[in-house]
């Protein structure tokens, strides 16, 4: 890993954990390299010491809260990791120029956080289904299909989305896939985001593979980056992957099915590792998906419903609202 992609991907881990405390040792642990050498190289990348950029970012968020009016200088003091209001409301002018007090009738300082650019390889926010959307250029595979599968357009429970079902929910192998070409994706690092409401999902049984709703972006080089989300018996939500041995690595995902529109975000690296993002906050890490498939000749994004290996007749039936994957360009 590069020093150019250990800052970035510190600044991102800072970003997600700003509230809470943020020590150089561990921060260098995470990109595997000395607390010296990383806090030298963080200077020397971004201009600004660690601790000066940390501090400017949790002031920033704590002056537009402030602004808004909803919680306690006290409260936004501690969130930020201010022992006492004193020391909060010190720190405060120092970078705003004016006190905690007066912070919603009077102009703050803003220091924006450096992130990465992405580079768009397919987005769609499902409100107007135009033509540069999710169908437009959608394929339906029918291969191993033994239902009536569909997407359908409209509007659903929460405004316009994407319904995506499986008509006739059989227990008998039904597999259903809609592709879409994205030929500006080539491989390497990858964010699959969307905003979902799960209605229902198959309880798994078995080794679930693809089972369940399952999106997964393939390279001509053969590469699978994909994951699948299926419930359990409780009702709770999970999301696995499958590694090159087949061995399938699955995490509950704080979900419960039918609980209205969640925020869902694949973050992978550029070494294949996958981290799972629930409404911004942070679930779990997988380990390497490195998954390899022959016969593959296009970059394509596929949605495949898949509901074997699972208990009852339980149908796919999920809402996209938003749907977008980009690539992270690593870029100071």
């Amino acid at each position: 890993m590069d020093w150019i992609l250990k800052i970035q991907k510190t600044l991102l881990y800072i970003e997600e954990h700003i509230t809470e405390n943020l020590h150089s040792e561990t921060l260098a642990a995470n990109v595997y390299t000395s607390s010296y050498h990383f806090q030298r190289m963080f200077r020397m990348y971004c201009g600004w010491t660690l601790g000066e950029y940390i501090r400017m970012r949790r002031m920033t968020l704590a002056g537009q809260e402030l602004k808004i009016g909803k919680e306690k200088v006290l409260d936004i003091a501690l969130k930020y990791g201010y022992e006492n209001p004193d020391s909060f409301a010190k720190a405060f002018y120092k970078f705003h120029g004016v006190r905690p007090s007066d912070a919603d009738h009077s102009a703050l300082r803003m220091f924006a956080p450096v992130l990465p650019d992405y580079k768009n390889i397919f987005a769609d926010n499902c409100s107007n289904f135009s033509k540069s959307g999710l169908l437009d250029g959608i394929a339906s595979l029918p291969n191993q299909t033994t239902a009536s599968n569909a997407i359908f357009v409209g509007t659903a429970k929460h405004g316009n989305a994407y319904r995506i079902e499986t008509v006739k929910p059989e227990i008998s192998n039904v597999v259903r896939s809609f592709r879409k070409n994205i030929p500006d994706y080539t491989g390497g690092a990858v964010d699959m985001v969307m905003d979902i409401d799960f209605i229902n999902l198959p309880i798994v049984i078995a080794n679930f593979g693809w089972r369940g709703f399952a999106q997964q972006i393939r390279t001509a080089d053969g590469q699978v980056r994909g994951f699948a989300f299926y419930k359990t018996e409780d009702g709770r939500i999970h999301c696995g992957i499958t590694n090159s041995a087949l061995v399938n690595e699955s995490f509950d995902t704080g979900i419960n099915i039918g609980s209205g529109i969640h925020n869902i975000r694949i973050s992978i690296d550029d070494k294949n590792i996958p981290t799972l993002y629930v409404d911004s906050k942070k679930v779990h890490t997988y380990s390497v998906i490195n998954h390899k498939v022959a016969n593959v000749n296009a970059n394509t994004w596929d949605i495949m419903l898949a509901n074997y290996d699972r208990i009852g007749t339980d149908a796919v039936v999920v809402e996209l609202y938003d749907i977008s994957i980009t690539k992270p360009l690593y870029k100071l």
